[in-house]
C-alpha cells in the first residue's frame, strides 16, 4: 500500500493507508487528532468539519487521498493558522486560543 503524504496543522504527514479511507478516520485514528468528532457519517451535522486549503469540509466523507498535497486544519490547528493570518510570531501563537476554540 502507498503512502499518502499530507499536511496537517502545518506539518508534512506520511500516512499508509487506503485511498479511500475518510479522511476523518486518519486524523483520529493514525494522527492523534481528536479535534474532529465522528458524528452523523452522512455530511449532515458538521461535527467532522476540518479546514482544507482554508475552505469548510466535512471529514467523514472525504477520502484522503483528495487532501494529497493540500492544507488541512483541524480545531488543534487553529490558533496557529489564526496567529499567522494576523501575523504574530510563534511564541505569541502558542498562547493564543482561535474564537473557536475560546467558545468552548
Amino acid at each position: 500500500m502507498p503512502g499518502i503524504t499530507l499536511t496537517v496543522n502545518g506539518a508534512r504527514r506520511e500516512v499508509q493507508v487506503v485511498g479511500e479511507t475518510p479522511l476523518l478516520y486518519v486524523l483520529r485514528n493514525d494522527l492523534a487528532l481528536t479535534g474532529p468528532q465522528f458524528g452523523c457519517g452522512l455530511s449532515q451535522c458538521g461535527a467532522c468539519s476540518v479546514l482544507v486549503d482554508g475552505k469548510e469540509t466535512r471529514s467523514c466523507v472525504l477520502a484522503v487521498s483528495r487532501v494529497a498535497g493540500k492544507e488541512v486544519t483541524t480545531l488543534e490547528g487553529l490558533p496557529a493558522r489564526w496567529a499567522s493570518q494576523r501575523g504574530l510570531a510563534p511564541a505569541e501563537a502558542e498562547r493564543t486560543l482561535h474564537h473557536v476554540q475560546q467558545a468552548w
